[in-house]
């Protein structure tokens, strides 16, 4: 795909055993993919789609730190 992907990324995976079209209702949306995150991450903005912003913060150490980019693959070709 040729995507360069930066030293501080975030790469997280689930296995949902669901339709396609179920699984991508749970990244059209802030309060869904928010609450995929789980505990430790705050999710501040999401904009599902391809280049769309996302921030977040998480608690490391008793401190908050804050970190963000851009969503650099965003494929709903499997939505059936």
């Amino acid at each position: 795909m040729g995507i360069q992907i930066s030293l501080l990324n975030v790469r997280r995976s689930i296995l949902i055993n669901a339709s396609p079209r179920r699984v991508w209702q749970e990244f059209g949306s802030f309060a869904c993919i928010s609450a995929w995150f789980g505990r430790g991450h705050q999710l501040h903005a999401f904009e599902p789609k391809l280049g769309g912003h996302v921030e977040m913060s998480v608690e490391i150490g008793g401190e908050r730190r804050h970190y963000g980019g851009s969503v650099v693959v965003f494929d709903e070709a499997g939505q059936i």
